[in-house]
């Protein structure tokens, strides 16, 4: 057996171990070569033993995990996690197009060199940090069966997801409570659904065994609004906090992120409440964030505009993972009506809740460019009829 000092110089870091043995069962049963290929007759020559590397063993090109582990691996690289499917369809059905396969040769090529970059490999979840976050070992090169939610989960899915999640004592934003009753992502994004297939699902909340919060949380009869609400409205509308980060620019380039005139016209932390893109769900409202998307966001990739730019909103149902029992919508002055945080009419409502809502001159007003692919989930003939909506609601 090498000395520490040798596996050290492949990065293997022992502590107080004498063998990688002693780390991890993998590497009791596996020689290094036998996953990252390499010469593993020159350990203490870093160089030499490095040549050949295959640095990801587990990448779809090389797949190693799948000599042990061939059950998970055959449908984990049909998932959301492994394809990036659904930013597949995003993309092809804007672009007029069945499938990403069909689109041109700009759009596919842009598509594998920049957003393939964020698909997950399985050490990505269980070894290190993910390639695209910079990698690194979580511990040493311990497999870990449960992933990291910090270095793992939040590193990819950490900017808007982390951002509400975890809250922010020094901006005044309490975590969702979950996370403040102790629960990890992996208490309802579990190990099926990060492993399944996702078979035809256009997104992620169309992949079978997506968490709906009906999985632990029954209506109540002991709460009027519940029963009231429970077809009507998705249950983020009430119980989402109203500071929730929205996409603040798009990934190609980072053209928008530094067009000033754009980002003015976005907002960043807030939602609007507008009606349900999905048919096959119950509620006839739903939280909608905006992801900057424009007709000519892939010209980074020499594509031309997007010819059915139209066909998917740019306003997006989203499911904020920042929820508590109380929130600006559920917490009402003790002699105010509940309505009165929501409601534009009787009862009890008025015109200050306006801005809740996404509005078709609001869209037209910010982002002209965008009216048309928003047209079936603005708010506007959705509300009851009682209700005097502003004709020019105001922008934030």
């Amino acid at each position: 057996m090498p000395p520490v000092e040798a596996w050290e110089k492949v990065l293997i870091k022992l502590g107080n171990k004498t063998n990688p043995g002693e780390l991890d069962p993998h590497l009791a049963t596996l020689a290094c070569e036998e996953c990252h290929g390499g010469d593993a007759t020159a350990l203490d020559d870093h160089e030499a033993a490095h040549v050949g590397l295959i640095d990801d063993p587990s990448a779809p090109e090389t797949n190693a995990c799948k000599g042990c582990h061939a059950a998970v691996t055959a449908t984990y690289w049909q998932s959301m996690h492994a394809t990036l499917q659904g930013e597949q369809n995003a993309i092809a059905v804007r672009a007029g197009f069945a499938s990403l396969a069909e689109c041109p040769k700009a759009l596919r090529d842009g598509f594998k060199g920049e957003c393939t970059k964020c698909h997950a490999t399985c050490g990505d979840c269980h070894v290190s940090r993910p390639n695209a976050n910079g990698k690194g070992f979580i511990k040493s090169h311990v497999f870990n069966e449960k992933p990291s939610q910090a270095y793992q989960c939040l590193a990819c899915h950490g900017a808007r997801i982390g951002y509400d999640y975890l809250g922010s004592e020094d901006e005044g934003r309490p975590p969702d409570v979950h996370f403040s009753k102790g629960m990890s992502c992996l208490s309802c994004h579990g190990e099926v659904q990060a492993h399944q297939a996702a078979g035809d699902a256009v997104d992620r909340y169309h992949v079978p065994n997506t968490p709906r919060c009906e999985h632990c949380h029954a209506v109540s009869t002991a709460n009027p609004w519940h029963q009231q609400h429970w077809n009507d409205l998705s249950c983020h509308v009430c119980h989402s906090q109203s500071a929730y980060q929205n996409c603040s620019g798009c990934h190609t380039g980072g053209v928008y992120t530094t067009d000033e005139v754009y980002q003015a016209e976005n907002p960043f932390q807030a939602f609007r409440l507008g009606k349900n893109p999905f048919p096959d769900r119950r509620f006839e409202v739903v939280p909608l964030r905006h992801a900057p998307t424009v007709p000519d966001t892939y010209a980074p990739w020499g594509a031309g505009p997007l010819a059915a730019f139209d066909a998917l909103p740019t306003w997006k149902y989203t499911t904020p993972h920042n929820v508590r029992r109380w929130t600006p919508r559920t917490q009402v002055p003790t002699s105010a009506h509940c309505a009165s945080a929501c409601h534009l009419g009787e009862p009890g409502g008025g015109p200050q809740n306006a801005d809740l809502y996404l509005w078709r001159d609001y869209v037209d007003a910010g982002w002209p460019v965008e009216s048309g692919a928003n047209e079936s989930v603005v708010i506007d003939g959705a509300l009851p009829a009682s209700w005097q909506a502003p004709s020019s609601p105001s922008n934030p």
